[in-house]
């Protein structure tokens, strides 16, 4: 797991950045019981590797519970990937809730919509997250492990429940 993952900040109460409390406020309200199942586990994953490092190995178990033995490799890898170039490349400092709090924070569901849009082939607005979340030069990569993220749980049990 690289360090940059730590950039990342896990707070209580988002701080907004300017332009992002129009975001915020115009935005629905969602909690992680909004989320299909598939999502719910790399959000819970994402504010577990936020929190503590060393919870890497209760996020590689859990993954390999919901994906299969197969695919835990590529999603973990994508993972750490998707992660670093938030924390490296991010347009604003991504708030992380912590992992047994209900709402989400606007970058959060602003991660989630990418990887569901990924999930779905939508290739506008997969590039229209990508440019709310990361510099220009970053967003290809982005993009790329978003949809690999999404692979990782395609044709899993957890993909057919959600």
């Amino acid at each position: 797991m690289s360090a940059a993952v730590h950039v990342i900040r896990r707070d209580c109460a988002p701080l907004a950045t300017a332009g992002e409390s129009a975001v915020q406020d115009a935005a629905p309200r969602m909690t992680v019981a909004d989320l299909p199942s598939r999502s719910r586990i790399l959000l819970w994953a994402m504010r577990l590797l936020a929190e503590n490092r060393s919870n890497w190995g209760i996020v590689q178990q859990e993954l390999w519970l919901c994906c299969g033995i197969a695919r835990v490799e590529s999603v973990l890898q994508a993972l750490e990937e998707f992660l670093a170039i938030l924390a490296l490349e991010g347009r604003r400092p991504l708030i992380m809730k912590p992992s047994d709090t209900r709402r989400m924070s606007a970058g959060e569901q602003a991660v989630m919509a990418l990887i569901a849009a990924g999930e779905r082939g939508e290739r506008a607005r997969l590039a229209a997250h990508a440019r709310w979340l990361v510099r220009p030069l970053a967003q290809r990569d982005l993009v790329a492990q978003a949809l690999l993220l999404g692979q990782g749980f395609a044709d899993s049990d957890v993909s057919r429940h959600a």
